[in-house]
């Protein structure tokens, strides 16, 4: 039997709870009196006053199903404890339960009476006779009174539990011999039915042999069992004999858990591991059994953790395992060889300095050099004098008082009512769209019978919204008059009232956003109301909830804002003044001066200089009125030290803490000013290891919500190689179940900014697993490439790092004595020479005569072009064939800079054939790209492209005769294509095919879902997923607009792609004008698929019988 003491670093070979789990163990009297429970004086009266309603007792006494034994013992009751028999009391117990309350603490008051009125031995009676007792619900919703039988415990097991749980507790704090005395009782159970043999087993876990001969049976009532078995047993035999039966409940209940490691100790920890195999818990399971392995005392269990690093959550259960075991944590946390834990023995070395010291000698060497220049950190840089740092730093913007001012004059102003919309380009038919759950196949019946379901509020969700877009006005204004906001919340809906009925909905639109802004506040976007524009204002001083909305809403409204906002302003001292002079002060910071003086002066010129009085004010920053905690993983002495400009001091504690101050009240939308003195006065590459050291201090935390600004911080200070790092950690994180943040982490990749950042965005806007975070992303992309006046592809152009390869597409490793070039071939595989030229396999390894700190380096960096490489080459080459197909055309200026000029898509480039066309799409003309950038033609002759030229990569299908004599010319260069491109597979359709609007070729065919999937590498996307995440169809764009769709069945299962292994049927394969996004419609625009472009029509028969001859 086991011993627990609390947690506490210490002891390393001592088994402790976790923190806060001792209080859900469920106590063992371990062979004397604990300490009793506590019980209120009152417990009887209010448990025998809180009776069930006598209707719903009568109904169940009355139940002809029910046991009438039962039935009769229950009406001779009193209700009164003091005259109850056992059964009685469990009898009243159970139907109060099913008739009433179903709190935990009434299953607990239960027992608490009974012990107040009766004692112990009356007490545990009622307990073990109520483990089977039980008023079930039928299926006509009636309710009868009955015991358990034929294996079944009817109802929930958990109150049952409960009350067994209670009464050990009064129990382990019995004296001796009254304790004896019950346990001489619960004797007599021990051949009763199982439920009351389990119970009283349960309430004496002491009695060992008990439990031995119960959990060598098989579970006849494993709902009741389980959990009682669990909370019992004290011995690996028991354990072992139970556990592979009912392991689910384990996982899923802390209290269990709690009480049986506190119970069987160290026999425990393989069971725990072993649930990790099983695959079917979730992640608050996943935590729950990590948190319980970090009790563990042994290297065994730290590093089952360690094993599991990659799993949401870990990293925090981890940490807390090496401050429960600090120099264990050091040891194995430095041995490990995971890039995964290095922030964690980052962390822990920081907070365990002297700990991490006295582990060195046990080390070996490369862990010892790990934790040594953990530990050289701590001292590297002499902490700046005050007088040298930026004051917002030494003296916080938020504990300096803010200066008197005189306030604007007051002018009584009356401001127009206005009332218009304002809609974006195709803002109306994007908010008219609503295919988010799944593609809308047209009204499930007439506009009559859809609006009879939604007066019986249960409409189909894709009807409704029809229903409200386009259904006829006598039948939909009766509904909208008497709509019920608070009935269905969806920003769907409040979308499709705001476009059709404009004004007359404001109201309630109104309401709905004033309850949650965050969620519904966009949908006021288009109205330019003069009411709307208060609410507005309000909202700007509301920096964590609704100013996104207020600055987009005041960026599309400036002058209406203006002039609705100005009387406030000039108005009576109060919230709405002050609210309504910021709102000002932003339009001007937004760039909008001009338009509210020209607003001002409509109101005269005493309104004219009052608001001139206004804007000369400085803006007092909004702070929080009490200023957030910061987390223990923002402690100095967790975290790199930030330097000054010039790297000879660095930042103190107590001004670093301000600087954490600063990151988390500050806002994307509204940074502090105060960080512009501080980015000016701070070295910036150790400012951007710092955020990032903050952001992984999070991020090893479970990454609260309350603390995302670690994240927002990156934004701020982020370089980049903030970004390359951050770019890898959103493309997993949708994975990890972390959408939103991923989604959040877009946002910040775009305020950071510059070649890199955007490099990163355009990565995961074209090759990403997850459709929502990539949309979101190609959104980003298309902002940054609309406001360069480019498009997504010239972006993407201009993004393609070059490796570090020279304009001649060499890079250079020196090992000392000895010289190596690396460049790239056609498929972009690296090729190693030496200083003669001659061919390499690989950069050799170091000899004894090179110098080995360079040698070291070279291969380090060698390492790290490979890994870019492979990364590179096959987003290159796919993004050239899907040019190819696209049919894209780029002006010869933009092709030499950014093809033939660049030093890795030139190795891709001159493998292909090229051509120049006519603005019909016809090819005029075709060459191929020399070693040395100059460009050939068929005849092998000097080709001279002219500058006005349109330049793409040919397809076979334009070639015609001369195919053959390139594909000659290529043979003999020995020019590997990256790609098919001359060999290239032409199937072309029918004459009948071109006449139809439906592909037939392919109906009927069943492919294995993983190569459906796998049709997005050749540009093809997954619909919209509709009901529990299936998707239904693919599609891929077709130049000029439109789409091919792929209709499948049963459809992919989002939540299920790693074990996809089913087949999915192709249903039918169309040609649409819609474009992707639009899919979901009814009325689908099908159009003959004749009107394909030769080439396209031949792309999309090699996909489809490419997948269907696999």
């Amino acid at each position: 039997m086991a011993t627990m003491t609390a947690t506490a670093a210490g002891d390393e070979d001592v088994l402790g709870l976790p923190t806060g789990w001792q209080r859900l163990v469920i106590p063992r009297r371990r062979g004397r009196a604990g300490a009793k429970p506590a019980v209120a004086s009152n417990v009887v009266a209010d448990y025998e006053s809180a009776t069930p309603d006598p209707n719903s007792v009568a109904r169940v006494l009355a139940d002809r199903a029910g046991d009438p034994r039962l039935v009769a013992l229950y009406r001779g009751e009193s209700g009164r404890i003091e005259d109850a028999t056992p059964t009685g009391a469990a009898l009243i117990a159970s139907m109060r339960w099913a008739l009433g309350s179903r709190k935990a603490g009434d299953a607990r008051a239960a027992v608490d009476a009974w012990v107040a009125a009766r004692g112990l031995e009356f007490a545990a009676r009622a307990t073990v006779e109520r483990s089977d007792l039980i008023v079930q619900e039928t299926k006509n919703h009636a309710r009868r009174m009955g015991r358990a039988s034929g294996g079944q415990v009817w109802g929930p097991a958990k109150p049952r539990f409960q009350m067994a749980a209670r009464m050990r507790h009064h129990l382990c704090g019995a004296e001796d011999a009254e304790y004896a005395q019950v346990v001489g009782v619960l004797e007599e159970y021990r051949k009763a039915p199982w439920p009351q043999r389990t119970t009283a087993a349960f309430l004496v876990p002491e009695h060992v042999e008990w439990i031995d001969k119960l959990v060598a049976r098989p579970l006849q009532y494993a709902s009741l069992q389980a959990p009682l078995f669990y909370a019992a047993v004290s011995t690996d035999a028991q354990l072992e004999a139970f556990h592979q039966r009912e392991p689910w409940i384990l996982i899923h209940d802390t209290e269990l858990l709690a009480t049986l490691i506190d119970g069987a100790g160290q026999a425990v920890f393989r069971h725990v591991v072993g649930e990790f195999d099983r695959g079917y818990m979730n992640s608050d399971d996943a935590e729950r059994l990590m948190t319980a392995l970090g009790s563990f005392p042994t290297d065994e269990a730290f590093g089952a953790l360690l094993d599991r690093v990659r799993q949401p959550k870990a990293a925090a259960a981890i940490l807390k395992a090496a401050e429960r075991f600090p120099r264990r944590g050091v040891r194995l946390l430095a041995e490990s060889a995971s890039t995964r834990v290095e922030p964690l023995l980052r962390a822990h070395v920081l907070a365990n300095t002297d700990v991490a010291a006295g582990e060195l000698e046990a080390l070996s060497a490369p862990a010892r050099s790990k934790v040594e220049g953990l530990l050289a950190l701590g001292s590297q840089i002499p902490e700046a004098d005050l007088s040298d740092l930026p004051e917002a730093l030494v003296t916080p913007p938020w504990a300096v008082a803010p200066p008197r001012k005189k306030p604007a004059a007051r002018v009584d102003l009356v401001a127009p009512a206005e009332a218009a919309m304002v809609w974006l380009p195709v803002e109306r038919e994007t908010w008219g769209r609503f295919g988010h759950y799944g593609p809308y196949r047209g009204p499930t019946g007439s506009w009559k019978e859809i609006a009879a379901t939604i007066r019986a509020l249960h409409p189909n969700y894709h009807d409704m919204l029809a229903f409200f877009r386009d259904g006829p006005d006598e039948l939909v204004r009766p509904l909208l008059a008497t709509w019920d906001p608070n009935w269905w919340r969806g920003a769907d809906l409040d979308r499709i009232f705001a476009l059709r009925f404009e004004a007359e909905v404001l109201p309630l639109l109104m309401a709905r956003v004033r309850e949650d802004p965050v969620a519904y506040g966009r949908v006021l976007a288009p109205f330019a109301y003069t009411e709307v524009a208060g609410l507005m204002a309000q909202w700007l001083t509301q920096p964590k909830r609704a100013l996104p909305h207020a600055l987009a809403w005041f960026t599309r409204h400036p002058d209406l804002a203006a002039r609705a906002l100005i009387p406030d302003a000039l108005g009576k001292s109060g919230p709405a003044r002050r609210s309504a002079q910021r709102a000002l002060r932003t339009l001007v910071e937004e760039g909008f001066e001009a338009n509210v003086r020209a607003a001002a002066e409509t109101y005269g010129p005493l309104a004219e200089q009052a608001v001139a009085d206004t804007l000369a004010q400085a803006v007092a920053p909004v702070f929080p009125k009490v200023m957030p905690t910061l987390p223990s993983w923002t402690d100095p002495s967790l975290l790199p030290q930030v330097l000054l400009v010039g790297g000879g001091a660095a930042l103190p504690r107590e001004s670093v803490r301000n600087l954490c101050l600063m990151l988390a009240i500050s806002t994307p939308q509204r940074p502090l000013a105060a960080l512009d003195e501080v980015r000016a006065a701070l070295d910036p590459a150790s400012l951007a290891s710092f955020v990032w050291a903050v952001f992984e201090g999070w991020r090893l935390a479970g990454m609260p919500a309350g603390d995302s600004w670690a994240l927002e911080a990156l934004g701020v200070f982020g370089d980049d190689a903030v970004a390359a790092r951050l770019a890898a950690v959103i493309r997993i994180w949708p994975g990890e179940s972390a959408h939103r943040r991923a989604v959040q982490g877009l946002d910040v990749l775009a305020e950071i900014g510059g070649n890199t950042a955007l490099a990163g965005l355009y990565g995961i806007s074209r090759k990403v697993k997850f459709k929502a975070l990539k949309d979101r992303a190609v959104e980003k992309v298309k902002a940054v490439a609309d406001a360069l006046e480019l498009s997504a592809e010239q972006l993407g152009d201009r993004l393609i790092p070059d490796l570090g390869l020279d304009a001649a597409g060499v890079i250079e490793y020196d090992f000392g004595p000895r010289t190596f070039t690396v460049s790239l071939d056609e498929r972009l595989k690296p090729v190693v020479r030496d200083a003669d030229g001659k061919p390499l396999k690989d950069l050799p390894k170091a000899g004894a005569a090179d110098d080995p700190a360079l040698a070291a380096e070279a291969r380090a960096g060698y390492s790290e072009f490979k890994k870019a490489t492979r990364s590179l080459a096959a987003d290159q080459i796919g993004r050239l064939e899907q040019a190819m197909i696209a049919r894209r055309r780029w002006p010869a200026q933009e092709f030499r800079q950014y093809i033939v000029g660049h030093p890795v898509v030139f190795r891709v480039a001159r493998a292909l054939l090229w051509g120049t066309y006519a603005e019909d799409g016809s090819l005029l003309s075709t060459f191929r790209i020399a070693e040395d950038r100059t460009f050939a033609d068929v005849a092998d002759d000097v080709y001279v492209l002219e500058p006005t030229a349109l330049v793409g990569i040919v397809h076979l299908l334009d070639l015609g005769d001369e195919a053959a004599a390139w594909s000659e010319l290529f043979a003999d260069y020995a020019l590997l294509q990256p790609f098919d491109q001359l060999g290239r597979i032409v199937l072309q359709l029918t004459e009948e095919e071109k006449s139809s609007e439906v592909l037939h070729r392919f109906d009927g065919l069943s492919v294995a879902t993983g190569k459906v999937v796998g049709l997005e590498r050749f540009g093809w996307h997954r619909g919209d997923p509709a009901d529990h995440g299936i998707q239904t169809w693919m599609s891929r764009p077709v130049p000029g607009g439109g789409c091919v769709a792929l209709g499948i069945e049963p459809g992919i299962s989002m939540g299920n792609l790693a074990g996809a292994g089913h087949e999915q049927t192709i249903t039918e394969v169309w040609v649409t004008s819609l474009p992707e996004v639009e899919l979901w419609r009814a009325e689908q625009e099908r159009v003959p698929l004749g009107t394909l472009d030769a080439v396209t029509a031949a792309e999309i028969l090699r996909d489809l019988t490419a997948l269907t001859s696999m």
